[in-house]
């Protein structure tokens, strides 16, 4: 599956951004709460600085461990996790779809002791709207 209104970039550090209109955004949405699989293919248009690369996929594998992680591998994005992380990631994504003015037009999802679902180890992402 391709979605041409969703890109993600790389940094020079281990963040990851997401960007998409909110269709594009829905269907991350929805992919992580379903945990289908396969890439959903991106919009590899060339990112602007501060960005150093660009994803041409995002891929969801669903393990037993409860949590999201998110990484860069190649020019892939993985995010891995539980059904119930899965879940949670994608309500906080359909909810900057739905009223991005209200979350300030992004959101930070980041690892810190105690998170309720980020795991240990995981890239840092930004999620923004378009």
């Amino acid at each position: 599956m391709t979605s041409p209104e969703l890109a993600a970039w790389f940094d020079a550090g281990r963040t990851i951004t997401i960007i998409g209109s909110r269709a594009g955004l829905d269907s991350l949405a929805s992919r992580l709460r379903t945990a289908e699989a396969g890439p959903l293919d991106l919009d590899t248009e060339p990112p602007a600085e501060p960005f150093v690369g660009a994803a041409a996929s995002i891929q969801i594998l669903v393990t037993e461990e409860p949590g999201v992680a998110a990484e860069r591998r190649g020019d892939e994005v993985l995010v891995v996790g539980g059904r119930e992380g899965l879940a949670i990631l994608a309500d906080n994504v359909h909810r900057l779809a739905a009223d991005p003015a209200a979350l300030g037009g992004h959101i930070h999802i980041e690892h810190f002791p105690g998170h309720a679902y980020v795991r240990t180890g995981s890239a840092p992402l930004v999620v923004e709207s378009r």
